[in-house]
C-alpha cells in the first residue's frame, strides 16, 4: 500500500495547489480595469473566467479532494 499511500499525498498536495491557483485567479479578477481599455478588460475577463471553468471542472470530478481506495 506504500504506492498507493504516495499517490493519495501526491494528490492532496496536487489539490491544495489547485485551491491556490483558484484562489489566485480571483485575486488577479479583482484588479482588473485600472488603466485598461475595455478590451483589455475583456480579454482578461475572458481568460480568467476559462481558467477558472478548467479548475471548476477538476474539482467536479473530485469535490472531497479525496482520492477513494480501490475496490477488490
Amino acid at each position: 500500500m506504500a504506492a498507493y499511500d504516495d499517490l493519495v499525498a501526491k494528490f492532496a498536495r496536487a489539490d491544495a495547489a489547485t485551491t491556490n491557483i483558484a484562489a489566485d485567479i480571483t485575486r488577479l479578477k479583482d484588479q482588473i480595469a485600472a488603466g485598461m481599455t475595455q478590451a483589455q478588460v475583456d480579454d482578461l475577463q475572458a481568460k480568467f473566467e476559462a481558467q477558472a471553468a478548467r479548475l471548476e471542472a477538476l474539482d467536479a470530478e473530485n469535490p472531497e479532494g479525496v482520492v477513494e481506495p480501490p475496490v477488490a
